[in-house]
């Protein structure tokens, strides 16, 4: 790797705009250096640290981010260590150079593990599959064209599009009204490139998305009335008037939660629709529908990098886990029905999330390759 893309790595690392492969690879990095008094290129510590300044004035990291947890907060004091290693251009293998073979493999096998769940956010449109850059966290529609983040042109349609993101990450779309809209892992959503006058707005979601929904009017004599937005699933249809509100419905579960968090919507399941007002959700299973009492930390939880789980069966959290870090699971004498609370960064690697929902009680995990096997 060249010196530009670790710097660039650690600046994304250091802001939290890091992918969860890029993430556990620089974890791994800073876990395993060790940190001595002088290394062998005969750097003191405050040497390090001051190295540690100076790359980070470099690349505009001045302003650390206020939020950050402790452990997070003192990986970052360890950059100081690989930042010299960058300064003098010794070799990554340095940062391992006190790691037994074994530890070695396991290492690698660690920073190799999210590489499936770091394919390609994908975008269909004009019937063609475009893979989106992964530098890129975001896209924008404006009169049928279609532009990343940084304003590159994607492609030109005035039909419908379709946004896929893979698992281990997120997306931000912006639609032509002004819509924001961001998927989370395994989702897609289906959009017109171009909304029609006074016709409603529609889109297709699959998985999980948060949404808001800008505000549009009529034009002509009816100018006075909002223009609705619908989001459909498999099993609701979601009316908006301009509002906040997050939908989970994963083909693989058995529930779909809408969850209001500004503003008024109504859902719509079969014959039965409701009109939900902020805090409320409404949930669709296999025994029919209800009306909730939100928690918008519960429900928004993966938009601020975390994965919260209050009184949840083994098995909905493991489905959720097994999304976000591209993972198999198979149970072996567990109880996959029993609750279990809780909150797992989504910026640590898996053998972090794993070990943290052991300490719980009553379950036990092994990682074989792509599987993880659930014992109690």
């Amino acid at each position: 790797m060249s010196i530009e893309k670790m710097i660039e790595l650690f600046k994304k690392y250091e802001s939290g705009n890091s992918t969860p492969y890029e993430t556990q690879l620089v974890e791994q990095w800073l876990d395993s250096y060790q940190v001595d008094e002088r290394d062998s290129a005969g750097l003191s510590a405050e040497e390090r640290e001051s190295d540690l300044r100076l790359l980070f004035e470099r690349i505009g990291q001045t302003n650390r981010r206020n939020d950050m947890s402790l452990k997070r907060r003192q990986r970052i004091r360890m950059v100081s260590g690989i930042a010299a290693v960058i300064v003098v251009l010794v070799s990554l293998t340095f940062l391992f150079r006190n790691q037994s073979d074994t530890e070695l493999k396991k290492a690698a096998h660690m920073a190799a593990a999210p590489l499936r769940g770091s394919d390609a956010v994908r975008l269909i449109v004009n019937n063609e599959s475009l893979d989106l850059e992964s530098s890129q966290h975001s896209i924008s529609i404006s009169e049928g064209k279609i532009r990343d983040g940084v304003g590159k042109s994607l492609a030109s349609s005035n039909g419908k599009a379709k946004l896929i993101t893979p698992k281990g990450r997120t997306y931000t779309l912006m639609l032509s009204d002004g819509t924001k809209v961001v998927l989370n892992a395994m989702s897609s959503i289906e959009f017109p490139t171009k909304f029609e006058a006074n016709n409603a707005r529609e889109v297709k979601l699959d998985g999980e998305g948060y949404f808001e929904v800008s505000k549009k009017y009529m034009t002509g004599v009816h100018q006075s009335e909002r223009v609705p937005f619908l989001v459909a699933t498999s099993k609701q249809l979601v009316e908006v008037l301009g509002t906040h509100f997050n939908i989970r419905a994963y083909a693989d579960d058995n529930e779909t939660h809408t969850t209001l968090i500004e503003g008024r919507i109504k859902v719509s399941e079969g014959s039965k629709a409701l009109i939900l007002k902020p805090g409320q959700e409404f949930v669709s299973d296999a025994g029919g529908s209800s009306l909730r009492v939100a928690d918008e930390d519960v429900a928004l939880s993966w938009m601020n990098g975390r994965i919260v789980f209050d009184d949840e069966p083994l098995d909905k959290i493991m489905r959720r886990l097994a999304r976000w870090y591209d993972m198999d699971v198979i149970y072996k004498r567990a109880d996959r029905n029993k609750l279990y609370g809780g909150s797992i960064s989504m910026h640590e690697g898996l053998e972090q999330a794993l070990r943290q929902l052991e300490l719980t009680g009553g379950v036990h995990f092994e990682v074989e390759g792509r599987t993880i096997y659930v014992t109690n």
